[in-house]
């Protein structure tokens, strides 16, 4: 099968366990039964196909090998340690699936604080204008532009009313 279907089946679990108000072992149930469609040569990594392998294992130990029923039970007999820790696995098996998005380092320290700066510049603004404060006051701006340099950004470039640059 594809790597979709992998991935689809893996959501599947996580939603299994993650979304109900069900204790731990039912929820590893309902995410036992999303897997169970799943056979090792799904998997083309093995480091991958050996951590399915170790979940299924685990969670089809009661009963026959892979009907459903025998996931409810053999999830239930599982204590709350073990429990937590064939969810552990099925949440890194999905993580190797659904790896986070890290964006590269492209701004440098003083960008990111003037970002900073800025953000809290049009903070104050706004918080200037939903007290009734005119924002293009040139005291309040004054006030905005003096904080956003104190913490480290510049100020906006925009002149000042009655100011031209």
């Amino acid at each position: 099968m594809s790597d979709d279907y992998v991935r689809q089946r893996l959501s599947q679990a996580m939603d299994g366990l993650a979304v109900s108000k069900q204790n731990l072992q039912c929820r590893l149930a309902a995410a036992g039964r999303a897997l169970l469609v799943l056979r090792d040569d799904d998997f083309t990594d093995d480091d991958d196909r050996a951590s399915f392998r170790q979940i299924i294992d685990v969670l089809t130990r009661y009963g026959a090998g892979g009907e459903i029923g025998n996931v409810e039970t053999s999830a239930i007999e599982l204590d709350d340690e073990a429990a937590l820790k064939v969810a552990q696995q099925i949440h890194d098996l999905h993580a190797r699936y659904f790896p986070l998005y890290v964006e590269p380092a492209t701004r440098t320290p003083r960008q990111l604080e003037e970002d900073d700066a800025r953000t809290i510049f049009e903070v104050m603004m706004e918080f200037a204008r939903l007290m009734g404060f005119d924002p293009a006051a040139s005291e309040v701006r004054a006030a905005g532009r003096a904080a956003l340099k104190s913490a480290g950004g510049d100020d906006d470039g925009r002149p000042e009313p009655g100011e031209h640059h």
